[in-house]
């Protein structure tokens, strides 16, 4: 980023000194960013549970609330599992 703002027309000039800058790969590791990768699927994936259960009781009222929600439950375990699984495949 700091290379294209020293050069943001891509004629060669260097503006801000850092043209030649490149990107430090080793800041964050591989398994750290895995990590983060599936945190953020897990919390993405419960909390579309739990806000479609809420929606659900709005809409729906005692069992039919919960009934409502077992092929969401269904869906999202495999949604999650699918996830789970690309993000082993990729890893290093």
């Amino acid at each position: 980023m700091p290379a294209l703002l020293s050069d943001p027309l891509g004629d060669g000039s260097d503006l801000l000194g850092t043209a030649h800058d490149t990107i430090n790969y080793n800041l964050i590791s591989a398994s750290a960013i895995w990590y983060v990768q599936v945190g953020a699927l897990l919390v993405g994936h419960i909390g579309g549970l739990v806000l479609a259960h809420d929606r659900a009781l709005l809409l729906f009222r005692g069992r039919a609330a919960v009934r409502s929600q077992y092929w969401m439950l269904a869906v999202m375990v495999g949604f999650t599992s699918l996830g789970l699984w690309l993000l082993s495949t990729v890893s290093t």
